[in-house]
């Protein structure tokens, strides 16, 4: 037997032999308390970190308060009964729903509840369908919020008595919800709220992790002892002073709010990247709200269409068309442009050259406030002379781009929550005006040269086109010119078509080739129509650009603006004017923005015997009343809400199932593996004995703190047999016979033996617990740490 052993290179210590290495220990005492309050921290630090999704309010004081309920109870009660770890689970249930209820029937909310619960859910419900986020979490809403916060809450302490502590698996329950803001508001989580939550994981493992104690068979010197404490003490120390230490470091230099690009949310773009956005992204804005303003304008009607600049594009070279960006010299926007140079082109040197007080001139006012837009593009109406009252934002890091009414920052990004007010006007051909607004000044031709620059390879039919249209018409002024070039594309034969090929961003055919199939298919959408216009403006010799922001129409108090809403237009340089919007846009956006009746969908019907492709579901009209009352809840009246907000609650919550019923999953696994194991392939008895202690620890009549008179197979059998005398003969033979195996190479028992010793000590083990011990054993397996826990049960071969 010695010889075999050696031969295979290990050495051993004998069956009933004593082993003489200090062993692992089950976690300190307190962990169970310590714990719970980490996992605290780390829900504290999530429902933060929820504001784009859920507006901050007295429910997450609530929210938080149950949750404690649901973690902290739990931990002290197993901290002093830790032999009923079960008892406590429970009583924190118990207390987390006391809470609750306490909490709902302070606030109010608790009568529906109780007198009409389907009709509270089904209250709950519809705000959650039709609010956009950040929903403001109130009444019927509130309680179901609550509701999930106690059973994610609980979870976490069901997980914390499986031992998940050990693995920091506890703490990746609330970190799930950081999927929240992504998925529902195209906001990834704060860097700051991960780099915490990342602490916390680490914690939860370190304080986890059971002491290295000597071995109870053979007594360690004293001093040996507390060598053993200082190091185990030393190493957690070095790991909680290394985890704190680089978060202090790195907490600096982590953003607090990630951007989400178009190009990382293709389908669902909330974030403005002008460049990207000339591509497919300009047909694939979700109807979450990315900003919300409010028209101040004296006298202004209840409803008018506006335009809100990002950006505009001049330069028309090259595969790819690029905004204008250039901010040298720099001037901020909460002063006036100049009238000379560049800056004649803009509103600010509009109202520069006019002498006047841009606050007592009568320009339009809008405030606007971010909700859900990361960009370094400032939001602005279509001709703005100057932006002030900032909250949350400072103007003097916003830079009007040159020639102008746009504006960048190279400081941080415009973010949730941050506010400020604009002063300008918006110029929409055949729009009426809602304040005055002085006129234009004069710009030098090199000022406007740029603007009628035709790119190298642009179509000759272009040209041709342009002439014939504006001859068929009789035009000769430079706005009439235009307007018969926008009422052209309203009819012979053009459609609203977004699944129209070619781009203007370099992904697809090149900007002049686009621009030929169009003419000659006459599909496509916003950017197809807008640069196309652009094109055959120039070619009149008229200074014409690309704008790109959000087309929306004004509700008047308060106004909601979607990622549906981003949209391209043309803008000329009319003298006197300035420069005007046209819309030869026959659907999308700019066309709902454009009609006399909010509730318009999809626009005039082509002339072309060729059907028009039909708009996105979320396009289309809603009845009236729908309208109104998807208004009055803060969403865009125009369009439909579909079934998203409901799968996305359904894919939320089969996430977090999947991710609870993971653990069960793998000892799954792991036990039909075992069981192949024991019926054939090497080390048999081993795998038999393995499932079977790993049965063990799953119902809890055995653990790393059970004391055992030998660290053997055999003594470990004799200790299930005292919890278990049904058990005993059963597990003694599946004990030796992996004794046997290891030390001889085979097992002293057949296959049919092991298998069924096996099944007769699985079934006595289970027997000898209660249905919900059974039923916590499938749900929250402690047999999953068999393998790191429990080595010393094994041989020493099982090490491999």
């Amino acid at each position: 037997m010695i010889a075999a052993a050696r031969r295979h290179g290990r050495t051993h210590t004998a069956p009933g032999t004593a082993a003489t290495r200090p062993v692992e220990a089950a976690p300190a005492r307190w962990q169970p308390l310590i714990a719970s309050l980490i996992v605290l921290a780390a829900w504290a630090l999530v429902l933060d970190a929820l504001a784009p999704v859920l507006a901050a309010g007295a429910w997450r004081g609530h929210a938080l308060a149950v949750v404690t309920l649901a973690l902290v109870v739990p931990g002290a009660a197993r901290t002093a009964a830790p032999r009923r770890p079960l008892t406590g689970v429970l009583l924190g249930l118990l207390a987390g729903a006391v809470g609750l209820v306490l909490v709902a029937r302070d606030g109010g909310v608790l009568g529906p509840w109780l007198t009409d619960p389907g009709a509270a859910l089904q209250e709950a419900g519809g705000l959650a369908r039709s609010t956009v986020p950040p929903m403001t979490v109130t009444g019927s809403f509130e309680v179901v919020v609550l509701v999930a916060c106690l059973l994610l809450g609980w979870a976490c302490a069901l997980m914390s008595a499986g031992g998940a502590d050990q693995v920091g698996g506890t703490a990746l329950v609330p970190g799930l919800a950081l999927l929240m803001p992504p998925v529902l508001a195209a906001r990834s989580a704060p860097g700051r709220t991960v780099a915490l939550l990342a602490v916390c994981v680490l914690l939860l493992i370190v304080t986890g992790a059971p002491p290295r104690r000597p071995s109870r068979s053979r007594p360690v010197a004293r001093r040996r002892r507390v060598l053993l404490a200082l190091r185990s003490g030393g190493g957690r120390l070095l790991a909680v002073g290394l985890a704190l230490g680089l978060t202090a470091l790195l907490l600096p230099v982590v953003p607090e709010a990630v951007v989400v690009t178009p190009a990382q949310t293709r389908g669902g773009s909330t974030s403005a990247d002008p460049t990207i956005t000339l591509g497919h992204d300009l047909v694939s804005g979700d109807d979450r709200t990315v900003l919300r303003y409010t028209d101040e304008t004296d006298g202004a009607p209840a409803h008018r269409s506006l335009r809100l600049t990002l950006a505009v594009i001049r330069d028309l070279d090259g595969t790819t068309w690029q905004p204008l960006d250039a901010t040298v010299p720099a001037s901020s926007v909460d002063t006036l442009e100049d009238a000379d140079g560049d800056g004649a082109l803009t509103a600010g040197g509009a109202v520069t050259a006019s002498g006047s007080d841009p606050s007592a001139v009568g320009l339009e006012r809008l405030r606007i406030t971010d909700v859900a837009l990361a960009t370094d593009r400032l939001p602005t109406l279509q001709s703005t002379a100057l932006v002030t009252d900032a909250a949350g934002t400072r103007t003097s890091d916003w830079l009007w781009v040159n020639g102008t009414s746009t504006a960048t920052t190279t400081a941080d990004p415009l973010e949730r929550g941050e506010s400020y007010t604009v002063l300008g006007w918006t110029s929409v051909a055949g729009q009426d005006q809602a304040a005055q607004r002085p006129e234009a000044a004069t710009p030098s031709a090199a000022a406007l040269t740029p603007y009628t620059a035709l790119p190298a390879g642009s179509p000759a039919e272009v040209s041709s086109r342009a002439q014939e249209v504006v001859s068929a018409a009789g035009a000769t002024a430079p706005e009439s010119q235009a307007t018969a070039l926008a009422a052209w594309f309203h009819g012979n034969g053009f459609t609203y078509d977004e699944s129209a090929p070619g781009s203007f961003d370099g992904e697809d055919a090149s900007p002049m080739d686009t621009v030929r199939a169009f003419l000659r298919d006459r599909s496509g959408y916003c950017v197809h129509y807008a640069a196309t216009f652009t094109l055959m403006a120039r070619s009149l010799g008229l200074p014409t650009r690309v704008a790109v922001g959000y087309a929306t129409r004004s509700d008047g108090a308060g106004t909601a603006v979607t990622g549906e809403e981003l949209h391209a237009w043309p803008e000329v340089w009319i003298a006197g004017q300035g420069w005007t919007a046209f819309e030869p846009t026959p659907g999308g956006a700019g066309a709902r923005a454009d009609q006399a009746d909010a509730t318009v969908g999809e626009p005039t019907p082509s002339t072309s015997p060729s059907t028009a492709a039909p708009e996105r579901t979320a396009s289309t009209s809603a009845p009236a009343s729908s309208a109104a009352a998807a208004a009055a809840a803060g969403a865009d009246g125009g369009r439909a809400e579909g079934p998203w907000p409901v799968l996305r609650a359904l894919g939320g919550i089969l996430v977090v199932a999947l991710v609870l019923l993971l653990p069960a999953a793998v000892r799954e696994a792991e036990r039909r593996s075992r069981r192949r194991r024991t019926a054939e392939g090497p080390a048999r008895a081993r795998a038999a004995w393995r499932e079977l202690l790993a049965e063990a620890h799953d119902l809890g009549l055995l653990s790393a703190s059970t004391p055992l008179r030998a660290q053997t197979p055999e003594a470990a059998a004799e200790a299930l047999g005292a919890a278990v005398p049904a058990g005993l003969t059963a597990a003694t033979r599946l004990a030796r016979a992996a004794t046997a195996e290891h030390y001889t190479d085979e097992a002293p028992t057949g296959t049919d033996d092991l298998a069924a010793g096996l099944e007769e000590a699985v079934a006595a083990l289970r027997a000898s617990a209660s249905a919900p011990r059974r039923v916590l054993a499938r749900l929250v397996p402690r047999g999953l740490a068999v393998s790191l826990r429990e080595r010393r049960q094994q041989p020493p071969s099982a090490r491999g």
